[in-house]
């Protein structure tokens, strides 16, 4: 396998900090492990800071960002689908939310409610507050993806229990907590992990712009991870459950689902 095929996992340090120690070494003295060790930090950002006293931050980033493009980053998406949803996934991928496509499903779990013929006249105002109108947040036109496969099953997990923000935003406005729960009991949770062309997840980590004077998102993630590992060989990303999101503005291509998997969340 070629460095260009080789899949970067954020959760696996174990099998890519031996490879950037050796895409590093140039850039930093021999003994740097023992370096890091000896200073006995007590948080990943103090190991990175020990790193940097040794090091051109300016070169070290550039290098780690090319490096992390000429790979493909795994991604992961969490989601409440039933076999119809879930069978369009498999087929055109992860498409942006679209308001008026929530409709469907938000009236399928809510019209299960006593009330849901009082409050049904006011779901297409609803869709436009929580949409066009970004009360809480804006989410229309995008797909989220985050690189943690330990963060999003046992951190921010509520993408699996709870489903669509969107779609929890809108139910708590029509039918309070109890429209949440109608919704939560939708589907069922699948994690759909993709691999991501490096120079793409990179653009979707940075979507405001990458940094010209310091470490682009992701790789100053990577760099914390990697640094502390250098003195701590045993660490592993996944215990920091890292929230480093991708998000997307156009289909997310079907081509880049690699596994999906159903979760049990309890």
């Amino acid at each position: 396998m070629t460095e260009r095929a080789a899949i970067f996992d954020f959760d696996d340090n174990a099998e890519w900090g031996p490879r950037l120690w050796e895409l590093l070494r140039p850039y930093l003295p021999g003994n740097m492990a023992q370096i890091v060790g000896a200073a006995e930090p007590e948080f990943i950002e103090d190991a990175a800071d020990v790193v940097l006293a040794h090091a051109d931050k300016q070169v070290l980033s550039a290098v780690m960002t090319d490096w992390l493009r000429s790979q493909r980053i795994r991604g992961y998406h969490g989601t409440r689908v039933n076999a119809d949803e879930l069978a369009s996934i498999r087929r055109d991928g992860l498409l942006p939310l679209r308001v008026q496509q929530r409709t469907e499903r938000l009236q399928r779990a809510l019209s299960q409610h006593p009330r849901w013929d009082e409050v049904a006249h006011t779901l297409p105002a609803a869709l436009e507050l929580f949409g066009p109108g970004m009360r809480s947040g804006r989410r229309e036109g995008q797909v989220h993806l985050t690189v943690s496969r330990a963060g999003l099953v046992n951190g921010f997990n509520h993408y699996l229990k709870e489903g669509s923000e969107f779609d929890w935003h809108v139910s708590h406005h029509l039918l309070g907590s109890e429209g949440q729960v109608l919704m939560a009991a939708d589907g069922d949770a699948y994690l759909i992990s993709l691999l991501v062309p490096g120079d793409a997840a990179l653009t979707a980590c940075n979507r405001f712009g990458m940094p010209t004077d310091g470490f682009p998102n992701l790789v100053y993630d990577l760099f914390r991870v990697w640094s502390y590992w250098l003195g701590y060989p045993d660490y592993r990303a996944s215990r920091l459950k890292l929230d480093c999101g991708m998000v997307f503005s156009d289909i997310v291509p079907v081509s880049w689902v690699d596994r999906v998997e159903k979760i049990d969340m309890i």
